[in-house]
């Protein structure tokens, strides 16, 4: 996997506390795809399970595999309430799962495909999927949308630099374009078929959650532990912006777009 732990590691309570769960509308169209009635399921990069839990409801067993220990740490905890459920955690990386060959009907990763080890992950991915299996890949397309212009427009504008900065900085290197990640993984023989198509999701947020959104994104995580992000110039007018605009409101709807990509194994 490449170099996230100055990112993550140790923010797993952030992040599963702000980040919203796969939608399971999500679940139901890659469960359709799959053509397998409760599907074995492998979710790559798990992190703290959001993308993991879901599978509960259409899933016969389901396996979150996960690099960072504070991540995993707490899926294993929250994994406590679906006992009934054939659900494990594991401490590995995407290119080493120590799974055997062909137990999945269904790989996923959810944003994190962008971040792990090209070649290898896709070795892994290859081996541990069933004939016809499906492998999909996905996560929020651009930033969350508000009902406010001005917020939305001064999130992008802090991502932009955000990005200028871990680019410089060489702090975090850089994703991984989904055109090279797609190339990839349509040469050679191994699938045969693409497909992509985007999905919505909608979350009540109010001021603080989406604040905690924004801080629980990679690169903001490791700019606040290395500069100090909340006292840099402009931060303190963003929160103002944020506050003032949701304060009347409350809970607001904001709203996720997610792309996703489905490859299907050849028989």
């Amino acid at each position: 996997m490449r170099d996230l732990m100055g990112a993550y590691l140790r923010k797993g309570e952030q992040y599963d506390k702000f980040r919203p769960e796969v939608p399971s509308v999500l679940i139901d169209s890659l469960a359709r795809l799959c053509r397998v009635q409760c599907p074995d399921v492998v979710d790559l990069g798990c992190g703290t399970g959001l993308s993991t839990f879901p599978w509960t409801r259409v899933g016969k067993s389901v396996v979150g595999i996960e690099p960072l220990q504070d991540m995993i740490c707490i899926a294993r905890r929250k994994a406590n309430l679906y006992k009934k459920y054939d659900m494990r955690f594991i401490e590995r990386g995407s290119d080493d799962t120590g799974l055997v060959d062909g137990c999945a009907d269904i790989v996923t990763a959810s944003s994190c495909l962008h971040w792990l080890p090209l070649k290898s992950t896709k070795t892994e991915i290859v081996r541990i999927l069933r004939p016809n299996g499906i492998f999909a890949y996905f996560g929020p397309y651009k930033i969350p949308l508000t009902p406010y212009l001005t917020v939305d427009e001064a999130f992008g504008r802090i991502d932009q630099e955000i990005m200028r900065w871990a680019e410089d900085e060489n702090r975090i290197p850089a994703k991984l374009s989904y055109e090279v990640i797609r190339q990839e993984y349509l040469s050679g023989l191994d699938f045969d078929i693409q497909r992509v198509f985007y999905l919505h999701q909608e979350v009540l947020w109010s001021s603080d959650d989406y604040l905690g959104y924004v801080l629980s994104r990679g690169r903001l995580v490791e700019w606040v532990g290395e500069h100090g992000f909340p006292m840099r110039k402009g931060w303190a007018d963003f929160c103002e912006l944020v506050h003032s605009n949701f304060r009347e409101d409350g809970r607001i709807p904001c709203v996720f777009t997610y792309k996703v990509h489905v490859l299907r194994k050849k028989a």
